[in-house]
């Protein structure tokens, strides 16, 4: 089975006490940032079916969900 590495990256920052924005937080965080794939899995992920749904990929380990971007808000008060 190939290695299945991602690469994420998260980024945020808080205003200071001198903004009119003060304690007021904005993040993104990108999972997956290269867009990867999960390896191709031939083996028995889902009980006594074995992998019926031919999904290929383990989903105990992999996520088949691309490149996913947040961003968000949030203050303290």
């Amino acid at each position: 089975m190939d290695a299945d590495n991602t690469f994420d990256v998260n980024a945020q920052y808080m205003f200071g006490n001198d903004s009119r924005l003060k304690g007021w937080i904005v993040s993104l965080n990108v999972r997956n940032l290269t867009d990867e794939e999960p390896p191709f899995y031939n083996g028995n992920t889902s009980g006594i079916f074995g992998n019926a749904a031919g999904w290929g990929y383990n989903g105990f380990v992999s996520n088949p969900v691309g490149r996913l971007v947040t961003l968000g808000l949030r203050t303290r008060m």
